[in-house]
């Protein structure tokens, strides 16, 4: 997965040369950026929330690839 900055660089890049490339890195600066998205509020989490947590990623990282997506897509389905 590529970072805001890598996707930026890449869209900056593209822009010298394509018209489509630099409208669309107008409208990629011009977004609505998430101020919460650069924390990630794990300073607040118990010993025992952030035990959970790691065991639940472990298991995840554990589980075949297309279990690891069904897994995703019920909580992405969940959370919306």
């Amino acid at each position: 997965m590529e970072t805001d900055i890598e996707i930026e660089r890449g869209l900056r890049r593209a822009a010298k040369s394509d018209p489509r490339a630099a409208e669309v890195l107008l409208r990629w600066l011009a977004r609505p950026r998430d101020s919460d998205a650069s924390t990630d509020n794990m300073d607040g989490l118990s010993l025992d929330e952030l035990e959970r947590i790691h065991q639940g990623l472990q298991r995840l990282c554990s589980m075949d690839p297309r279990d690891q997506a069904r897994v995703l897509e019920g909580l992405l389905d969940h959370a919306s």
